[in-house]
């Protein structure tokens, strides 16, 4: 059973991964970080200025996200996963990357 905690916590990580006024998480996020590099959400998200309703102190102080290359091999996805290190709980989600790219540079994507 999912308490109202962690069920929070997993509205917060699906946002940031799908509304368009949180589209710099993402982006920020695997263009500026390695695959398999732990992150602190709550400093990322402070630094290009999302302050999603969900982002509460007790909420992200211990949450933390990877992206991970697609394990078919394919460019135009990823993995990312959030991991709460306080109790271990994580959520992962299959991401276009290729799609966000186009998003933020239309068809002339960077080369």
């Amino acid at each position: 059973m999912i308490n109202d905690e962690a069920d929070s916590q997993l509205s917060l990580c699906a946002d940031l991964l799908s509304l368009k006024s949180t589209e710099g998480f993402p982006y920020r996020f695997l263009t500026h970080h390695q695959t398999g590099e732990w992150v602190a959400v709550k400093p990322l998200c402070e630094a290009i200025g999302i302050n999603h309703a969900g982002m509460t102190d007790a909420l992200v102080v211990v949450l933390v996200v990877v992206w991970l290359p697609n394990p078919d091999g394919d460019q135009s996805f990823v993995v990312i996963v959030f991991l709460d290190s306080a109790t271990m709980e994580s959520m992962a989600a299959y991401f276009n990357v290729a799609w966000l790219l186009r998003s933020k540079f239309g068809d002339h994507q960077a080369e």
